[in-house]
C-alpha cells in the first residue's frame, strides 16, 4: 500500500492520512494500523497529543503494560510494583517547582484515604518547602459513573472514607497550611473558600470520572501558575473516556496555556503548564 493511494474506504480518508503524516509514521506503521481494529482511536489520541505536546511518536492505547485489567491479581501486582516510582516522580515534581520558584498552592482533587497528600506533606515539611495545601473530596466515594463517558470498573461509593479518619491520617489539627474541603466538586469548588484560591502550582486530578474532571479543570482555568504541574491519576489514553476526555475538551478553552508532557507511568500522567504570554523557565528534569 502506498501513501499516495487516493481511494480509501470508510474511515480511512484523506483527512485521516494527513493526521498520520503529522505523527511522522512510516508506511509500515500505517500497515499495522490498517490491521488494527483500534486504529482510529489510537491515531486520534496520538494526533491530539501531537498537537498539544508535540509528541510525534506512536503511543499505543495499552500503556499499562498488560492486558489484564486493574482489579485482577496480575494487574494489581504490577501496579503495586510501579507505585513507588510514581511517588518518586510526584515528589520530584514538587521539588522542581520549588527550585523553579513557581508560586501557588498544592491542590488534590480526590483525596480518598489521604495517602498521596500525606506523602507530599511529609516531603514539603521535611525539606522546609511548605506551601498552602488543599484537599477536595466528597468523602462519600465516587458519584455514579457514566456508562458512555467513563471507563468500566468504577461504581458509586467507591473509595469512600470518613472525613474524620482522613483528617486524623493527615494530622489536620497540627498543620495550619492544610485545608480539607468536603463535598461534590460541583458544589465545593464554588464555595467562597475554594474561590479564594487564586494561584495553583501543583494540581492533581484524581476524581477518576469524566464529570469530576470537567469540574476540576473548569476550576483550574485562570488559576494555574506559569510552570505549574498538572497531574492526572486516571489517564485513559483514549479521547472518549474519563479524565483524558475531559482534558481533550478543555484544552481548546484555555488558549492561554501550553502543555509540556513530563511523562506518564501506566495511567498516571504529568504535564508542566506554561503561560503562552510568559517565557517558560526552560528547566529540564534531572
Amino acid at each position: 500500500m502506498s501513501w499516495e493511494r487516493s481511494e480509501m474506504s470508510g474511515e480511512w480518508t484523506g483527512h485521516f492520512l494527513m493526521k498520520i503524516h503529522a505523527l511522522g509514521l512510516k508506511e509500515s506503521d500505517f500497515e499495522k494500523l490498517m490491521a488494527n481494529s483500534l486504529a482510529d482511536p489510537v491515531v486520534e489520541y496520538n494526533y491530539f497529543m501531537y498537537k498539544v505536546c508535540g509528541i510525534a511518536g506512536l503511543q499505543t492505547n495499552l500503556p499499562f503494560g498488560t492486558t489484564f485489567p486493574l482489579g485482577t491479581k496480575y494487574a494489581d501486582a504490577i501496579d503495586i510494583a510501579v507505585y513507588p516510582t510514581v511517588v518518586k516522580l510526584a515528589v520530584d515534581m514538587y521539588d522542581k517547582l520549588w527550585a523553579d520558584r513557581v508560586t501557588g498552592c498544592l491542590v488534590e482533587f480526590g483525596v480518598a484515604a489521604g495517602s498521596w497528600l500525606a506523602m507530599q506533606l511529609d516531603n514539603m515539611e521535611r525539606c522546609g518547602m511548605i506551601r498552602e495545601t488543599w484537599g477536595f473530596d466528597s468523602f462519600e466515594g465516587l458519584p455514579s459513573p457514566d456508562d458512555h463517558r467513563d471507563a468500566p470498573g468504577w461504581y458509586s461509593g467507591q473509595f469512600a472514607n470518613e472525613l474524620a479518619d482522613v483528617a486524623a491520617t493527615l494530622d489536620l489539627g497540627s498543620r495550619p497550611h492544610l485545608h480539607l474541603v468536603p463535598g461534590w466538586f460541583s458544589d465545593s469548588l464554588r464555595t467562597p473558600q475554594a474561590q479564594a484560591i487564586k494561584s495553583i502550582a501543583y494540581a492533581k486530578i484524581d476524581g477518576d470520572l469524566y464529570e469530576s474532571a470537567v469540574d476540576c479543570l473548569a476550576f483550574l482555568k485562570g488559576r494555574l501558575s506559569n510552570g505549574a504541574v498538572l497531574m492526572f491519576d486516571e489517564w485513559t489514553h483514549v479521547l472518549h473516556q474519563g479524565e483524558t476526555r475531559a482534558f481533550f475538551e478543555w484544552v481548546p478553552r484555555v488558549p492561554e496555556y501550553r502543555f509540556e508532557l513530563v511523562g506518564f507511568i501506566n495511567y498516571r500522567i504529568f504535564f508542566r503548564v506554561w503561560h503562552v504570554s510568559v517565557p517558560d523557565l526552560k528547566c529540564e528534569m534531572a
